[in-house]
């Protein structure tokens, strides 16, 4: 079982997602300013989302299990994952995104990664010294990053990490212009896309506003959650939470340090 914040943000993306690639299917979107090809729209009829599906990656490195997933027909990896982190650091997040690129060779062309763990580890804070207030969770950063596969080398599984794009700052404000860009090229294997003549590259632009609303709407989830747990008596910490919904984040992180500690040793617009 997950947090509430979790789930609410993992429905609100894929929602977004699912809506546009659903207009991309039906002919309904533009690039370069025409309406795009049947071509495109075929070929997007074989994206499909594959939700939290466990990706393999070898008795060496272990298994995956995305908060989302897009796989292209029947490829052995999905082309776009998508990860939430509230507990989670930046710094395991970004190695996770790394890894997704890395251990698949590049065949997980794009990972989507939204952090809200400035916000988590300030009411963690908080909670040692007193009782959570709901206006507690409308303080801190939440962002996120774009890791893609870096296709202009011939090694693959090479990386294009992405800076941190905030949707609001630490004291919760907007931060205006940013964007959540993708492309149709994110769920498309690359040697599909070279291969289908006619194939067009048309955009998804989530804005700021769009996502900030997004993020409050999740962290409302979250305290009716934690409230609820009060007034039942049964309230937990921040951290006893992680804990208890977290578990496979738990066994992801602990196989992600055994592939990286040696053995002998022992982690569009919308």
């Amino acid at each position: 079982m997950i947090s509430a914040c979790h789930e609410a943000l993992i429905q609100s993306y894929t929602a977004l997602i699912n809506d546009w690639l659903n207009l991309v299917k039906a002919g309904s979107v533009e690039s370069d300013g025409r309406r795009c090809s049947t071509a495109t729209s075929r070929v997007t009829k074989s994206v499909r989302g594959t939700g939290s599906a466990a990706i393999e990656f070898g008795s060496r490195k272990g298994t995956y299990g995305p908060d989302q997933s897009y796989t292209f027909e029947d490829a052995d990896f999905p082309s776009l994952v998508l990860e939430i982190a509230w507990s989670q650091t930046d710094d395991d997040l970004r190695r996770k995104a790394r890894n997704y690129i890395t251990w698949s060779k590049g065949a997980v062309r794009t990972v989507i990664a939204v952090s809200l763990n400035d916000i988590y580890t300030r009411i963690d804070n908080l909670s040692k010294t007193r009782k959570i207030r709901e206006e507690d969770l409308n303080r801190g950063a939440a962002k996120f990053f774009i890791y893609r596969s870096d296709l202009s080398t011939a090694r693959t599984g090479e990386v294009l990490p992405g800076e941190d794009q905030l949707i609001r700052d630490v004291t919760g404000n907007l931060v205006p212009g940013t964007e959540l860009r993708l492309s149709l090229e994110d769920f498309i294997p690359a040697d599909e896309a070279r291969e289908t003549d006619g194939l067009e590259n048309p955009e998804l632009i989530v804005t700021a506003e769009q996502l900030l609303d997004d993020t409050k709407y999740a962290l409302r989830r979250q305290w009716r959650s934690m409230n609820k747990r009060k007034v039942t008596g049964t309230s937990p910490s921040p951290v006893a939470e992680a804990r208890r919904h977290f578990p496979r984040m738990s066994r992801e992180l602990k196989s992600l340090g055994s592939a990286i500690i040696p053995s002998r040793l022992r982690s569009g617009r919308l």
